[in-house]
């Protein structure tokens, strides 16, 4: 927290400031609140995601929003899972690594105790996983790339961040091999159709 109150207060006089940030704020991140703001904001952009409503300014400022508040809270708590799993898929295949993230987050919601799950969903708008799925997919489209090349980067992802154990340790359920692999391999195994 004092890392936080440091960066929160920067704007400050001093190299550090000398003002304590927000009296909402540090109750806000230590309570994962800040994620919470960043789902409810994502949410509000839901409507351009699926194609409902053409975005307008306040869209895009909700939209621009949502991501520096995400920044924020990844510079304080780390990333988990699909983050660490989303570089060989950028830097072998060339997947934009916004959208190799993306391709994980389903299975490793899918993985995660249904309460947790649900609740980030609903928070974010979305009625189910199969709705988060066809917004990832409307948004990005798929991860076009020959199947044995996927397999084999899959595959390379898992054995990276199974040997990682600081970043398994970063994931909010416990992780094994074989829970990454589902993880990994959950856009494969189950596919949404196109």
């Amino acid at each position: 927290i004092s890392r936080v109150r440091r960066i929160f207060s920067a704007h400050e006089p001093g190299i550090y400031g000398t003002r304590e940030p927000s009296a909402v704020l540090i109750p806000l991140i230590e309570q994962g609140g800040v994620t919470k703001l960043v789902l409810t904001r994502r949410a509000l952009s839901l409507p351009v995601l699926r194609g409902e409503k053409t975005p307008g300014d306040e869209d895009y400022m909700n939209m621009m929003r949502a991501s520096m508040m995400a920044g924020m809270s990844i510079a304080h708590t780390s990333t988990t899972l699909p983050h660490g799993l989303s570089y060989p898929l950028t830097y072998k295949l060339g997947v934009p690594h916004g959208k190799a993230t993306a391709y994980f987050t389903a299975g490793y919601l899918d993985e995660a105790p249904a309460e947790r799950r649900e609740y980030l969903l609903h928070t974010a708008g979305f009625s189910s996983l199969v709705d988060f799925r066809s917004v990832f997919r409307r948004t990005c489209g798929p991860v076009e790339v020959e199947e044995t090349a996927l397999i084999s980067v899959l595959n390379d992802a898992v054995a990276e961040t199974a040997s990682n154990p600081v970043k398994m340790a970063l994931a909010a359920f416990k992780v094994d091999k074989a829970v990454l692999e589902r993880i990994a391999f959950y856009e494969l195994s189950d596919p949404l159709g196109d």
